[in-house]
């Protein structure tokens, strides 16, 4: 889960205080009429605190907030996941991917350590894989051009 985007989006507080109180004014049988002024919300909102069946709704509540329905099992999805601020998009993330790859794919990737700096490159072949490649190459090649040799 994404939990650093999640809580950036002011949504998500307004959703969680919503469903907070409305669990609390459900399970107390509070109406509108009923809050008329801060001693009953203090009041009330002890109370829930003191029921522990209240704070366990409440529980399984937040727990319900963190799921992400629309992937399979409980995980956020692969773009959600590579978002690094409440403002990017999913086209966002896509186009940086695609860069990402894009790039990978024309320059080579450099780990440094502090022992050594390792470069990727294509992979190499053994003298006979080598030889054998050899062999095609010049089994295309006509007749008037140069062989390949080793």
């Amino acid at each position: 889960m994404n939990l650093k985007i999640k809580v950036q989006n002011p949504a998500f507080w307004l959703g969680t205080v919503i469903g907070i109180f409305s669990i609390i004014g459900g399970y107390f049988g509070i109406q509108g009429t009923d809050v008329t002024n801060w001693g009953v919300v203090t009041n009330t909102l002890g109370a829930a605190i003191a029921n522990p069946y209240v704070v366990w709704i409440i529980f399984i509540y937040i727990i319900g907030l963190f799921i992400d329905t629309s992937t399979l099992g409980f995980k956020d999805s692969p773009v959600t996941m590579a978002k690094i601020s409440i403002s990017q998009t999913a086209e966002d993330i896509i186009k940086e991917q695609q860069l990402k790859a894009e790039t990978a794919e024309t320059e080579p990737e450099t780990a440094v350590t502090p022992e050594t700096t390792v470069v990727a490159t294509a992979p190499t072949l053994t003298a006979e894989q080598a030889s054998a490649v050899i062999t095609q190459i010049n089994s295309m090649v006509t007749p008037t051009e140069p062989q390949v040799t080793a």
